[in-house]
């Protein structure tokens, strides 16, 4: 299973603290290749605790949440390449503290299930006047990245400034992919 990960990281002074690496070095074994965006800026220092545990570090303004990072990640690879050399894409950030168990088991359970994405959580909470996705991980499988609408989604986006413009935009656009698959 070839993996893409795409890592978001903020902080306002540039420091990677150590759980950050810690994590991303949990994941490798499972990724082929993982792309940390940095949100603003990135001392020297954390640059070489990221380049240990990761294949590509991208460093961009610090404008929009970690949906518009991950935009970033997604469109510099292109959606072609992607499509044709991974099967899966995990989308995840720093907000994420461990892993404290090996993920053997969690990769292995959900290799063979029948889905497009999934998440190590209940991901879709939806009432009567709620509905809600966290994308602080997300793991978008090959019958999702090859569908000319997961392009179509991350081209379509409207720029994610707060939360309010990503429970707004995200949902509802999940919403419409969610009626397509049905």
């Amino acid at each position: 299973m070839k993996r893409l990960m795409i890592y978001f990281i903020y902080d306002k002074d540039g420091i990677v603290d150590d759980y950050i690496p810690h994590f991303l070095h949990s994941f490798k074994p499972f990724c082929e290749e993982i792309c940390v965006v940095v949100n603003g800026l990135l001392t020297e220092d954390s640059k070489n605790k990221l380049e240990k545990v990761c294949d590509k570090i991208l460093i961009r303004e610090n404008k929009g949440l970690d949906v518009e990072a991950y935009k970033f990640g997604l469109f510099h690879y292109g959606f072609e390449n992607i499509k044709n050399d991974f099967d899966e894409v995990i989308v995840t950030n720093f907000t994420l503290f461990g892993p404290f168990f090996s993920l053997d088991n969690m990769f292995k359970n959900i290799e063979d299930q029948d889905c497009d994405w999934w998440a190590p959580f209940k991901w879709y909470i939806k009432t009567d006047n709620f509905k809600h996705m966290p994308s602080f991980f997300n793991v978008y499988k090959k019958s999702l990245i090859s569908s000319p609408h997961f392009e179509e989604y991350w081209v379509n986006m409207q720029e994610i400034n707060s939360y309010i413009d990503l429970y707004k935009n995200w949902d509802d656009k999940i919403e419409e992919i969610y009626e397509l698959y049905k």
